[in-house]
């Protein structure tokens, strides 16, 4: 349901390429670069995750799959969608999201720590 944003999802080589990229010299099987690539998520069983995304998130798909494996997996994830943001909505400080997706994080933080 966004492909009109989700453009990393609907091609197998514009995948790869990117994510050569951002690995670098890392394989893009390495758990820090890709989780999904990973057999289990048993690293981050400790670590509670929080995932903020925004409703035009290009990698919401991706985002999406995460969220589900690691619920399934037993790890405590907190999957919080924002209508109609983009990719790294909180850098730009843009929006009638980003008072709540800050409450949200703190709320969050001060769950766990």
């Amino acid at each position: 349901d966004n492909d009109v944003f989700d453009i990393i999802s609907n091609d197998e080589a514009s995948r790869k390429i990117l994510a050569a990229l951002y690995a670098r010299q890392t394989s893009t099987d390495h758990p820090l670069v890709s989780p999904l690539a990973t057999s289990s998520l048993r690293h981050l069983r400790n670590t509670p995750i929080m995932i903020q995304s925004g409703g035009n998130e290009v990698l919401r798909s991706q985002i999406q799959a995460f969220a589900q494996r690691a619920e399934r997996e037993g790890l405590d994830c907190d999957l919080r969608t924002y209508g109609g943001m983009p990719h790294v909505f909180q850098a730009y400080a843009l929006g009638p999201c980003i008072e709540q997706s800050n409450a949200d994080m703190r709320a969050f933080c001060e769950s766990h720590w």
